[in-house]
C-alpha cells in the first residue's frame, strides 16, 4: 500500500516522496495537487475521505495511516 500511494503522490507532484514528505517541504504540494492525490487514492482504494479528514492530511505518512484505518474498517 505505501509503495501505490508514494507512486500516486509522484506522478500528481513530480517529486521523489520520501516517509518524511508533507505539505510543507513540498512547495508544489498545493491544495489542488492535495484534492487530486486524495481523488485518486479514494478510486484505487475504493474508499472515501470527508472534508474533515482531508484537512487533516498534511503528510504522506497523514495518508498512509488514513487509509489504512479506512481499510480495516
Amino acid at each position: 500500500m505505501e509503495n501505490e500511494i508514494k507512486k500516486i503522490m509522484n506522478s500528481i507532484l513530480k517529486v521523489e516522496i520520501t516517509d518524511d514528505s508533507n505539505r510543507q517541504n513540498i512547495d508544489v504540494w498545493d491544495s489542488f495537487n492535495h484534492l487530486d492525490i486524495l481523488v485518486n487514492i479514494e478510486k484505487i482504494y475504493k474508499i472515501s475521505f470527508s472534508p474533515e479528514e482531508m484537512a487533516e492530511i498534511n503528510s504522506y505518512k497523514d495518508i498512509c495511516k488514513m487509509v489504512h484505518k479506512k481499510i480495516n474498517q
